[in-house]
């Protein structure tokens, strides 16, 4: 029986090393330790494939052992080629594919013959003479890191791999492809490669297995269309070169391809990372180099998280949607709430960097994505350290990520940025608390007899369970945080097309006893009206309502027992009021009577 000549050698990064990570960045000798961990991976992987085919009786059927034996040729022959294959991002996304087929019940092995193809690979670029059967796809066979042969027709293909070509017979065509590979000859779609400084990043449109993005991904690309990435690429890698050196370093050392995808709506720009996948990335085409050099900056951060992962534990979440990422509408479990804040830390470098060198409207878009990003990075770190569910290397690494915001938070920024961001935030957070918890039945129900009974409430807004709104996806800002927002990228505009709800107005005005006036009468007449509660909890704080804490600490449960008080009626008239008695029912005397008995620690 033959065996895969494959072994993980143990890896371990430096203190140094690891502390590089956690700020943000990370050095040549700490990427080779993420990119070789990776290597490893996809060759165990490989093994557990070959093992699992083998206990089930696939492997022979599948070419398993033929192809084990061609990729071992062609590592001893050439490492460097082989290994450039072994390490391709979508071998570890086929081959995890593999294994949860083969651990159904009822395993059909339909994924295992692709073995053969990446062993084809392997040897085509090592220079190995060889003969394999392939499976086809549609007609095709893909082979990683190289291209696609079409048009082969239903049925196994034949390849033939000598030193000045690759032939492809299958049941309805043979395809020559002439050494090296690289252009395209009919029936042969050759992965493009766009050459940058020192380097080269694929545009990965054919491999079959590049679909394990929350994006679907594009097919074939045009010429017109490759052109077009491959100039975003080098320009956004300019820049990239010119104001993030760091980064620049990191992505020539790991990165390797860029899969175009599909947005979810015409015009808009998308870009993810998967964990399977190290070493590539997926974005639609943006519109320019800068858009796209923030795109891959963003999804490198999460690339090199992924990698640091499969080395470090960071955290024993049990993976249970719980907290608040400031980016999100819904709740997400810690390591999302990780991915997020580590990608979010090289947004808020992008724009650090990017305001020196944007102009007009752009310098103060800039200015603001970067005081806001800062700020909201900072606070998803609070809650990762506070939620008990980072390790010991957890921890360590949130406080590197950390002291680099504390840093950035020493650099100036607009005045107009300063005091519009913390009432982004505000609103941001009154909203997920509005959308994601609710009090229980028993927390509401003891509030309400408290009412009844017109005596002092004790109210924690810890007593709320975590239940996930209907939304799921970006936060998105509307409202009066939509106009907050554009007011400090575009201080000067003129009117909007639409004259402003009175109470926005009032409340952009500075008038904000008569704004929060304004969104109580909205309430009023609409209690499910998002933007009212979070415009009425920004207006009462901004004026320093008594009340001002419990809207922004337990908007939900202020909500939740107006909505109670609604459906029964005002208590009766005490004889005597009690200090912190309700004197009204609108939601702000209903804020005011919780807030006088919020607990200490809340």
């Amino acid at each position: 029986m033959t065996t895969t000549p494959f072994r993980a050698p143990a890896l371990r990064l430096t203190v140094p090393q690891f502390a590089g990570v956690a700020a943000g960045y990370g050095d040549p000798g700490t990427i080779a330790v993420l990119t070789a961990g990776q290597l490893s991976r996809r060759r165990l992987l490989i093994r557990a494939v070959a093992d699992q085919a083998r206990a089930r009786g696939l492997g022979e059927r599948a070419g398993i052992e033929a192809a084990l034996r061609l990729l071992a040729t062609a590592e001893r022959r050439a490492p460097a080629a082989a290994t450039a294959v072994i390490g391709h991002p979508y071998v570890a996304v086929w081959a995890q594919r593999c294994l949860r087929l083969l651990t159904r019940s009822a395993p059909d092995g339909a994924d295992l013959p692709h073995l053969t193809s990446i062993a084809a690979a392997a040897a085509a670029r090592a220079g190995v003479q060889f003969t394999l059967t392939v499976p086809a796809r549609d007609g095709a066979v893909g082979l990683p890191t190289l291209g696609t042969a079409h048009g082969l027709g239903k049925g196994p293909v034949r390849v033939q791999g000598a030193d000045e070509a690759l032939i492809f017979t299958g049941p309805a065509a043979r395809v020559r492809v002439p050494a090296p590979l690289a252009v395209e000859v009919p029936g042969w779609a050759p992965r493009r490669d766009v050459p940058l400084d020192g380097f080269s990043l694929a545009i990965e449109d054919v491999d079959f297995y590049r679909d394990c993005y929350p994006w679907r991904p594009r097919g074939r690309l045009s010429t017109e269309d490759a052109r077009r990435l491959g100039d975003l690429l080098g320009e956004a890698w300019q820049l990239i070169v010119a104001d993030h050196p760091a980064h620049a370093q990191a992505m020539r050392d790991a990165l390797r391809s860029v899969v175009p995808v599909n947005p979810a709506k015409a015009g808009g720009m998308v870009s993810a990372a998967a964990r399977s996948s190290y070493g590539s990335v997926a974005t639609s085409i943006p519109a320019d180099p800068a858009a796209m050099a923030l795109l891959l900056i963003h999804e490198f951060q999460h690339m090199k998280l992924g990698g640091l992962l499969d080395l470090v534990p960071l955290h024993h979440s049990d993976g249970t949607a719980r907290h608040c990422a400031p980016w999100r509408a819904d709740p997400r479990p810690a390591e999302a709430l990780l991915q997020g804040t580590y990608a979010h830390l090289g947004v808020a470098d992008f724009w650090r960097r990017h305001r020196h060198r944007a102009t007009g409207r752009q310098r103060r878009l800039a200015e603001f994505e970067f005081g806001y990003w800062r700020a909201q990075s900072a606070r998803a770190a609070r809650t990762l350290g506070e939620s008990g569910e980072l390790t010991v290397e957890g921890a360590e690494f949130v406080g590197g990520l950390s002291e680099t915001l504390r840093r950035w938070a020493d650099e100036p920024t607009d005045g107009a940025v300063r005091h519009g961001v913390p009432e982004l935030i505000a609103a941001a957070t009154v909203r997920w608390r509005l959308t994601n918890l609710r009090p229980t039945d028993a927390e509401t129900d003891r509030l309400h007899a408290a009412w009844s009974r017109r005596v002092d409430p004790v109210a924690d807004p810890r007593a709320s369970d975590v239940t996930g709104g209907a939304t799921a996806g970006p936060a998105v800002a509307t409202g009066l945080a939509a106009l907050i927002r554009q007011r400090m990228i575009d201080p000067g505009a003129g009117r909007p097309d639409t004259e402003p709800d009175p109470a926005d107005a009032a409340y952009l005005a500075g008038e904000f006893a008569k704004a929060t006036e304004g969104y109580a009468e909205r309430i009023a007449r609409d209690p499910g009206d998002d933007d009212a509660w979070v415009g009425l909890a920004l207006a009462m704080a901004a004026a320093a309502h008594a009340g001002a804490g419990a809207m922004s600490t337990m908007p939900a449960t202020v909500r939740a027992l107006y909505a109670r008080i609604r459906q029964t009626g005002p208590p009766a008239p005490a004889p005597t009021p009690q200090p912190g008695a309700a004197q009204g029912a609108g939601p702000v005397e209903v804020a005011g009577w919780l807030a006088s008995g919020l607990t200490a620690d809340a």
